[in-house]
Order: C-alpha cells, then structure tokens, then sequence
C-alpha cells in the first residue's frame, strides 16, 4: 500500500509540495485504495505549454468514491479547509471551480485585501489540494479507469506520456520527465471539449463571472491546438467542431449574432449540459444585452449607409457643376 502522510516540519517539505510532482503522491495512494482519480487544473495547461500559474493540485474523482478519497486524505493528516465564509471559492464573482472537498496544504503569505468583511481579519494565500466530483467537471468524459490507462488511449494521457512536449524543466511546463509515477490527465482535445461543455452550462444563458474564465481558458486550448498541435479539430465531437470554428472563422456570429445562445439552448435539449449549473456565479452584463447590442449595431450600420447615400448624392452634384460649367 502506497505510504502518504501530510506532516510538513521543514521548509523543504512545503517546497516539494508545490512542486509538480507531488500529484505523483497522491494519485499512487488513491490507485492503492481503487480510487479512480484524474488530474486537472493549471498543472494541465502547463504540460500542454501553457504558462498559467497553478494555484493547487486538483483532482477529478467518480462521485461514488470522492467521500472516501476525501476521508483518506484527512485520515492522512490532509488539513480540510476550515475559512468558512473566508473561502470565497462560491462567491458570486470567483472565476474557480467549487471543489467537493479541499485542503489547504501550503501557506504562500498574506493576502493582500481591502474588505475584511469578506477576506476575514487575517487572510493568506493558500496552494490548495482539492477534490472535484465527475458529475460536476468531466461529466461527458468517458469512465475513469483505475490505475494506468493503455498507450494509446484517446481520452486519458498520462503526466509523463511521449505524446506530450517536452519542455524546459525550469519552466515547469511539458511532459513532466521527472515524475516517478504516470498520474492520469485529460487528453488535450478531451480538456477542450470539458471546457466547452463547462462553457454552455455556467455562461448560458447570460454570461457569468466563472462562465467567462472557461471562455479564457478556451481560447488557451484554441494556442494548443493551433501552434502546439496537441490536437486536431477533427478529434473534437461535432458540436465542439463547429463552436471551434465559429471562434477561429467567424467570431462574429457570437459577439454579434445568437449562436452562443443557439448552442446553448441546442446542447441543453440534447442533454449534453445540465439545466442548471451546480455553481452559482454573478452575472457579468444585464439581461438583455445581446439585444441591446443588436440594435447598436443596426443603428450603426442605417448611419453608414446615410453617410454613404449623402456622399454619393454630393459627388453628384459636383458632377453637375463640372458639366454646366463645361457648357
């Protein structure tokens, strides 16, 4: 049986912690308790190049066995979250997932705040290890097999898979060459694909604070695929096709027309998405802006074409100038 005990007495031991082999640790210890479990978050983006700093080790567990792995990491001396209030991670502007169970491993220093009321009369940065429900994040990927996946499995990669880049060490960014353990990640065109479905369920039908930081993020995947080359758009299921498209070919229809709302409303009859997201999130813009916008723009085009009316009219007359005085 895998051996992990959280009981930091140097310094040292909180460096390790950070490090971004440590997931290594705690996915050989759920394996050896048949915790299915797989790995998700910043550490993700960055072995697909992406340079986002990670805030913690986050990991996607069957919802049938996430209150055991929770009970086996506190068993293991794991410190539970104990801000209440203070946590933040379900306030209305936090872009952060709302993790099932989480832990506060390391202290990274005070918090810079300016309301106590909502930071509490202490704050600090904390590096967090946290537990997602499958239900709740990767609930249109396939199941999350125990232990090792095979070479070639299309939807789970491993930390240190040959189909990943290598990357400078120092940067922390890559195939992570040095990890002693294959811990299970989402393959990239399968992260792209979550993030989409994240997209339509927290972001529709008005968009919201944590909806729009999977946007971002989306827009990080779109880099993977088009420079990195991690994968392709023919990887992607159909509907995500066509939302990738409409990104790289014709944003407009989304900033200016309804197809966001039609996705929405499309993957929500096809159940593809929950009715409604177990994260509450504020509102970024008031209802109704779409329209709003629409209107705008109309507004704005009538204008373009009187101007243009008005200015052919004056080149007209002009020309009917020259031709009496030509006469």
């Amino acid at each position: 049986m895998a051996n992990l005990r959280y009981n930091p007495k140097k310094r040292w031991d909180l460096v390790e912690m950070v490090d971004r082999t440590y997931p290594c640790r705690i996915s050989r210890f759920l394996d050896a308790h048949e915790i299915p479990n797989v790995l998700w978050g910043e550490l993700v983006m960055n072995m697909f190049l992406i340079p986002i700093v990670p805030d913690g080790i986050y990991f996607v567990i069957p919802d049938e066995h996430i209150d055991r792995a929770r009970d086996l990491l506190v068993a293991a001396g794991f410190p539970p979250c104990q801000l209440g209030k203070y946590c933040g991670f379900d306030w209305p502007m936090s872009c952060h997932g709302i993790p099932y169970a989480h832990f506060n491993i390391v202290d990274r220093g005070p918090l810079c705040y300016d309301k106590p009321e909502e930071y509490g009369p202490n704050p600090r940065q904390w590096y967090t290890l946290e537990l997602y429900k499958k239900s709740e994040l990767l609930w249109g990927m396939p199941e999350i097999p125990l232990g090792i996946p095979k070479a070639d499995d299309p939807d789970y990669w491993t930390v240190n898979d040959g189909r990943l880049p290598e990357g400078r060490i120092e940067l922390q960014r890559g195939r992570v060459v040095e990890a002693d353990y294959p811990v299970k990640i989402p393959s990239p065109a399968c992260y792209a694909e979550s993030l989409t479905l994240l997209l339509f369920r927290d972001n529709y039908p008005e968009p919201t604070f944590r909806g729009s930081f999977w946007d971002v993020l989306l827009l990080d995947m779109l880099v993977v695929m088009d420079e990195h080359r991690l994968f392709k758009l023919e990887d992607l299921p159909p509907r995500t096709q066509s939302w990738f498209r409409i990104l790289t070919e014709t944003p407009r229809d989304r900033t200016h027309g309804d197809a966001e709302k039609r996705f929405g409303a499309e993957m929500r009859e096809a159940g593809e998405v929950p009715e409604k997201s177990p994260w509450p999130s504020g509102v970024m813009v008031p209802p109704g802006w779409r329209d709003e916008l629409r209107q705008w723009d109309e507004e704005e085009e009538q204008k373009r074409k009187k101007k243009k009316e008005e200015e052919q009219q004056m080149r007209k007359k002009e020309e009917e100038v020259k031709e009496e005085q030509s006469a």
